[in-house]
């Protein structure tokens, strides 16, 4: 059974992720992995205050986008 906590946790990382892909797409660049966690990147280093669910969030997307940059 799931708890909310994972749940939340996993909801935030397919909102960063899905967020990411659209923005990127939205700008008419190539969807590139790279592409998807230099947008969360950036995000992170402007100004805003996401909260820290959303900033967890995006930590862990590109800690996981990263697993995909370091195979190739």
């Amino acid at each position: 059974m799931t708890t909310t906590f994972q749940y939340s946790a996993g909801q935030n990382l397919c909102n960063e992720i899905g967020g990411a892909v659209l923005t990127v797409l939205g700008n008419q660049q190539p969807l590139t992995v790279q592409a998807l966690i230099d947008c969360m990147q950036q995000a992170q280093r402007d100004a805003y205050d996401y909260g820290e669910c959303r900033e967890q969030g995006m930590a862990l997307a590109i800690a996981i986008l990263t697993k995909f940059t370091e195979s190739e």
